[in-house]
């Protein structure tokens, strides 16, 4: 990203809003187009955009920068060797006619890998129907209940949902402590603001549990989220950012449970009224806690339909096509909740007394910001061939790898983290960010294994391999042995992304056991790997009893673990 690019995305965020004052004013969606937008241009209507004072530079625009300015290098890398190795190697064997086109990359919903791991290629469709099979929501009450709850009761809550999810998602308004009191005291009247203070203390009661069975099981959170349902209907027909932030946290709400499909409905909703205020707004420029809160809301949302969206076919929202006009996520304006001093507990990721919580969440939202954004770019090595098979492109692989480890090691210092082993079976190690460390390299590892994964594909395809393409398939083997670890310490700490993370653990393991079985690879395979396959059966055996889905995904894999060890 050259200079002239960031000084060009700064010169858009200063401007007022996105809408021209004709479209804002006959509330029309308006693209923004310069110097007339294209609703004006098609009717020959006067299009004029109103300035405004700049906005405060963002604190993170350095590290942003330093974290994205290599993606368009990347970019330019692989499509040009997209091009140069087109057509070449005739040798490789064309593919079979009916055999999938497209190139199985390790998701769910990629038809071409469940094909070839011989799966049903509608597995995530019946992963869906399973879901949505179940009553996600606790049974409405037959009589209304009163919500009471006393001040220490809600401070145990708050402090759990600080730990666990605003850390990840800070997304509330600074004076939400306020809107909670008043909320509580008035008995959460049917109202926007109610709503958000009861999914804060409905996630507060589930994240509250060690485990998340135990969560599903007592339900400790229905009265609440009993309570957050009944206003959904007035959430719906607002328009401020406040029912955005109610969507987002049921989709919070749903993701704690490990339930993707009804997580992704809500944040799709939260993404679409998101991009809706962005477009139409008028005053935000001047109203720095909507800025704040608005861009913090809208990388959430990114965050979470992004992580959905790998490895499920669902609606997207199209939120990725505002980014560059959306400011960097920011600690200003912003609620922070004082956590009560951690108690000693293995799975504990309480920010120390030392520690800075909101530089913590900063600095994680750059980092995966820029991991998302790489994803979005380009994960792959390989080019296609003119009969439609595909090759490894080893050059492309060592550029993507470079880019990896390049945004490793620009990591701030809160969320730093050796690329040596730093995790112990299920439980990471003791570490005041233990959560957002576990998780940056449990996806460190998940993209190098993608990175290497088009070379055991191709080995898969023809049936040999030489030093060289057999040293690249040891590399995604050596990758699988310290993602599986990294993966198995962040499920047991990072309570949104479990599901995400545990449908990784499948597809990666699944492609693992297929390199397996090709015998022209079994001298380059590491003996990390098997380990990593027995720690991956752990990992679904402890949360079979969360989802359907998950539970079927630990089934198959299990099955196919099996016969692994007795071929």
């Amino acid at each position: 990203m050259d200079p002239d690019r960031l000084q060009g995305d700064d010169s858009r965020r200063r401007r007022s809003a996105l809408a021209c004052n004709t479209c804002r004013s006959r509330r029309t969606k308006c693209d923004g187009q310069r110097p007339k937008c294209t609703f004006c241009t098609e009717r020959g209507k006067e299009c004029r955009y109103e300035e405004s004072q700049n906005l405060p530079p963002s604190p993170l625009k350095g590290e942003l920068a330093k974290l994205w300015k290599q993606l368009d290098h990347l970019t330019a890398v692989v499509q040009s060797q997209h091009h140069s190795t087109r057509g070449q190697r005739k040798d490789v064997t064309p593919p079979a006619l009916d055999a999938p086109r497209e190139f199985p990359y390790m998701i769910i919903q990629s038809e071409a890998f469940m094909s070839l791991l011989g799966l049903d290629t509608s597995l995530a469709r019946r992963l869906e129907h399973l879901e949505r099979g179940l009553q996600a929501i606790p049974a409405e009450s037959s009589t209304p209940r009163i919500v009471l709850i006393d001040i220490h009761d809600a401070s145990i809550l708050l402090d759990a949902f600080t730990e666990h999810i605003l850390t990840w998602y800070p997304i509330l308004h600074a004076d939400f402590t306020g809107e909670l009191i008043l909320a509580g005291t008035s008995g959460f009247p049917t109202s926007v603001p109610s709503c958000l203070a009861l999914l804060v203390l409905a996630i507060g009661c589930v994240v509250e549990c060690e485990y998340v069975v135990d969560a599903r099981n007592r339900h400790p959170e229905e009265l609440y989220i009993e309570a957050a349902m009944g206003m959904l209907p007035c959430v719906l027909a607002d328009s401020s950012r406040q029912s955005a932030q109610c969507l987002l946290l049921f989709a919070v709400y749903h993701l704690c449970y490990a339930r993707p499909f009804q997580a992704h409905d809500n944040v799709a909703m939260a993404s679409f009224k998101l991009q809706e205020y962005l477009m139409n707004q008028v005053d935000m420029a001047h109203d720095t806690t909507q800025i704040a809160i608005v861009g913090n809301c809208f990388w959430s949302a990114l965050l979470i339909e992004s992580e959905i969206l790998v490895q499920l076919d669902l609606v997207n929202s199209g939120i990725w096509s505002m980014t560059a006009f959306v400011p960097a996520p920011t600690s200003s304006n912003t609620w922070f909740w004082p956590v009560s001093p951690p108690s000693e507990s293995p799975t504990s990721s309480r920010c120390s007394s030392g520690s800075d919580p909101q530089g913590l969440v900063l600095s994680y939202f750059v980092a995966e910001i820029a991991m998302r954004k790489m994803l979005q770019r380009c994960t792959w090595a390989t080019s296609t061939l003119d009969h439609g098979g595909h090759l490894y492109a080893p050059i492309v692989a060592a550029e993507l790898e470079r880019q990896l480890d390049q945004w490793q090691q620009l990591l701030p210092e809160p969320i730093s983290f050796g690329v040596s082993r730093d995790t112990v079976g299920l439980h990471p190690r003791r570490h005041p960010n233990s959560a957002h460390l576990a998780f940056l390299r449990a996806q460190y590892y998940a993209f190098k294994a993608s990175i290497y994964w088009p070379a055991v594909y191709e080995a898969l395809t023809v049936g040999e391999v030489n030093e060289n393409l057999l040293g690249h398939c040891g590399m995604f083997f050596s990758s699988y042995s310290e993602f599986v670890p990294s993966a198995a310490a962040a499920v047991a700490v990072c309570k949104p992304n479990l599901w995400t993370l545990c449908a990784s653990v499948f597809t990666i393991s699944m492609a693992a056991l297929a390199g397996l079985a090709e015998p022209c690879l079994l001298e380059g395979v590491p003996h990390g790997v098997v380990q990593g396959l027995e720690l991956a059966i752990r990992v679904f055996d402890g949360v079979a009893e969360v989802s359907p889905s998950l539970a079927e995904m630990g089934a198959i894999l299990n099955e196919r673990m099996q016969l692994y060890n007795t071929s």
